[in-house]
């Protein structure tokens, strides 16, 4: 220190810091007085610039300093005014990373000068001291973090009004998992975020628990709930280890006595985030964060990592994180792994709160090893990738037992299973093997030659995956193969299918992999070639024995298994012993479409687990609500059983004898009598149902096909390739249509869904 500023002014001012004004001692503050080295600055010169390293802080003497932040804009204002006996530059300096300011002299100003080297000699072998100025630092941290969000709220707040609402707010602490209130307790108080994110859980009468909402660091929850005296409406959880401002009823009425002004902005404000939540259409903007967590050894996450955050740019801006891209980031090494109870890892909690204002998704990407920066993806993430080698031990990892250890799905985050293979020569395998030991939403398989596959998980991640649902109707659902085809040729992707009755036939060749030429000659094989419902039998149960559709069927799919289709699939059947819908989604292939397509009374039903499954058209014939709570995103429906069928020919008035029908058909010199027969009522019977619900199911798609297979009846397989065309011309013509509108047909159809 320079001799010429007395030592026991300069002690006076460094006591006088929020700092140092505590518990420590003279002897303390005198070493680093004389460790420290005083600085003039002129009018106007910069002392630090925005980006610099932080390797100081400065103690204002004389003087006074000004900050300038930088805006996203390309301009700059002034955040604060700096005199004497405040510090500048403390916290780079005791948590690192790069200057969040400039920093300029308002006037002549004399420094005192702390320099990390400085700082290092004092905090080494003094615990106490450190965890002290730890302390102090992370409480400046909290109150600058909440300095940002007040005025956002409240209005414009000068330095009276802002200590007022500062005295009216204690702070709670909220660990990931806890419950910071629950539905129906009483209303008597609000809380603001200030870090980490909380989720809102609402449960109905009937006592089923669903998240509705998420809050995130500067939003507000249970303001409305205090202000009307309403019993809370929902129950918040932490997601993640959260802190929050509370204001109780109390305070909040001593804002309105004496700050009126400031309590009218905040009630503006309420009361225009409930507008904009009730306007139809109204969509929360919505970021994410996903952790890709390795399964494999030997694995290249970068590389899959990279490729992923270039299939999620598509969709917003992406920031790809990993513990060596974020060292670089703030030129520190080890930056990443520093833990919890380091200063710094509030620090790095804050700079990373903050990039979620700037990116839609952020993608962490783990250290191959259990380590703090592993565990810190997963705390952030919304949604986990879990990524292995299809070819690898299905063992679970020792990274991944963190993962599983929240059991609660309120809390825990959505986790993805991902399975890359080298190629798609072949129909993946195993995948049962894979899923037992985990608790995962959702598996996909992945081709590392196919970016199409990337893009595929992309969308299952950001909530816009492309759902297909398909129909029955007999021999008329040949028509989606022709809807299919035209769906790829305008380059419209199908992320997952499902389907009932014949639909299930279609969606599983779909999700296994074939082409349209192979799905066309398996059609042509199974249901042209021979007849599936020819092996008629004595009609104690049904009129055929199925022996014919059973071998057809195992040959068609082999032994392959649901889980094992590169497509999300599943199908439904009816169950007869308990009146209730079965969802298949895994187990053999064959065996599932086999229940979906067992028409009663014509053929034989599965027993399946103590139950007689029938055809899934007889509850369910258009499965799309299924598909939208087990996945959402953008669902598009194939209806082929028109709303009037089994019309009468013109002059009868009446169902002629079976005398007379057998006798038209016999003799070649009468006209044919064309009426439904027994198998076209008993099909037509078993549709009623679903198709009497067709039309509030088609409300909850975002489209729907229906093409024209009115004229086709329901055993007409043998016009395999007139319904096939019928379908595709019809689609094709829909899909024109689209792609007048814009010629990014995709991209319009699915803001289209985003709206709604």
């Amino acid at each position: 220190m320079s001799n010429d500023t007395p030592q026991s002014a300069m002690l006076n001012t460094l006591k006088g810091t929020y700092l140092f004004r505590e518990t420590f001692s003279d002897s303390l503050l005198g070493e680093i007085l004389e460790n420290s080295t005083f600085m003039d600055l002129p009018k106007d010169a910069c002392l630090f610039h925005q980006g610099d390293p932080g390797d100081a802080m400065y103690i204002v003497a004389e003087g006074e300093l000004r900050v300038v932040v930088a805006s996203e804009n390309g301009g700059e204002y002034c955040a604060a005014r700096i005199g004497p006996g405040e510090p500048v530059g403390e916290i780079q300096l005791l948590t690192g990373g790069k200057r969040t300011a400039s920093v300029l002299a308002e006037q002549d100003a004399k420094l005192l000068c702390i320099s990390r080297e400085c700082m290092e000699p004092l905090t080494a072998g003094r615990s106490q001291f450190f965890d002290e100025l730890n302390r102090i630092v992370l409480q400046r941290l909290r109150e600058n973090q909440l300095l940002t969000i007040l005025p956002h709220l409240f209005g414009h707040l000068d330095g009276q009004k802002l200590q007022f609402l500062k005295k009216q707010l204690d702070w709670v602490i909220v660990k990931k998992g806890e419950r910071l209130f629950s539905q129906g307790e009483q209303s008597d108080c609000f809380y603001i975020l200030t870090n980490g994110r909380l989720s809102v859980v609402m449960e109905d009468a009937s006592g089923r628990k669903k998240h509705v909402n998420v809050i995130r660091p500067g939003e507000c929850v249970g303001e409305m709930g205090m202000i009307t005296e309403a019993p809370r409406n929902a129950t918040i959880f932490a997601i993640r280890d959260s802190q929050l401002v509370r204001m109780d009823k109390a305070s909040f009425e001593k804002i309105i006595d004496q700050y009126p002004r400031i309590s009218m902005h905040f009630m503006r404000g309420l009361v225009d985030r409930t507008k904009k939540m009730e306007e139809p259409g109204h969509q929360k903007r919505t970021q994410i964060n996903v952790a890709v967590i390795p399964a494999s050894q030997g694995l290249s996450l970068t590389d899959f990592t990279v490729r992923m955050s270039r299939s999620f740019s598509k969709y917003g801006r992406v920031l790809h994180l990993s513990s060596q891209r974020l060292d670089r980031h703030w030129g520190m090494p080890e930056m990443s792994q520093v833990p919890a109870e380091d200063p710094k890892y509030n620090r790095l909690s804050t700079w990373l709160d903050e990039q979620e204002d700037k990116y839609q998704f952020i993608i962490y990407e783990s250290d191959l090893a259990s380590s703090n920066w592993s565990s810190r993806c997963l705390q952030q993430a919304d949604h986990i990738l879990v990524v292995g080698r299809a070819d690898d031990n299905p063992a679970i990892k020792e990274i991944e037992w963190e993962i599983y250890a929240d059991s609660d799905n309120l809390t825990r985050p959505k986790i993805s299973l991902v399975l890359i293979h080298p190629d798609d020569s072949r129909l993946p395998q195993g995948t049962r093997h894979w899923l037992a030991p985990r608790q995962v939403d959702v598996h996909h398989h992945l081709c590392w030659n196919k970016d199409g596959d990337f893009d595929r998980v992309a969308r299952f991640v950001s909530g816009n995956p492309v759902g297909l649902v398909l129909g029955g109707g007999g021999a008329r659902g040949f028509a989606h193969l022709g809807v299919i085809r035209a769906l790829e040729e305008f380059g419209i992707p199908i992320d997952m299918v499902c389907g009932a009755s014949i639909g299930a036939i279609m969606g599983g060749f779909l999700a296994m992999g074939l082409d349209h030429q192979t799905r066309m000659k398996e059609c042509r094989k199974g249901f042209v070639d021979i007849n599936p419902l020819g092996d008629y039998t004595l009609p104690l149960v049904a009129l055929v024995k199925s022996k014919i559709l059973d071998r057809q069927l195992k040959l068609q799919y082999g032994d392959a298994r649901i889980e094992d289709l590169w497509l999300n699939f599943f199908c439904v059947s009816s169950n007869l012993t308990n009146a209730k819908m079965v969802v298949h989604k895994s187990g053999p292939l064959w065996k599932a479409v086999r229940a979906s397509i067992s028409l009663p009374g014509i053929l034989m039903p599965v027993f399946h687990r103590g139950g007689l499954l029938v055809d899934g058209g007889v509850i369910n014939n258009l499965p799309a609500d299924v598909m939208k709570n087990r996945y959402g995103g953008f669902i598009m429906l194939v209806d082929v059983s028109p709303d009037e069928d089994l019309q009468m020919p013109k002059g009868l008035d009446r169902i002629p004898s079976t005398r007379s029908l057998l006798w038209s058909r016999i003799n070649p010199r009468k006209k044919k009598i064309q009426v439904p027969g027994i198998l076209d009522i008993m099909m037509r019977t078993i549709l009623l149902s679903s198709i009497h619900q067709s039309g509030k199911i088609k409300k909850e798609v975002d489209h729907f096909f229906y093409p024209p297979t009115e004229g086709f009846g329901l055993l007409d397989f043998k016009l395999l390739d007139k319904i096939y065309q019928a379908g595709y011309e019809y689609a094709f013509q829909e899909l024109q249509g689209w792609k007048m509108l814009t010629e990014d047909l995709w991209e319009f159809k699915l803001s289209q869904s985003a709206r709604h």
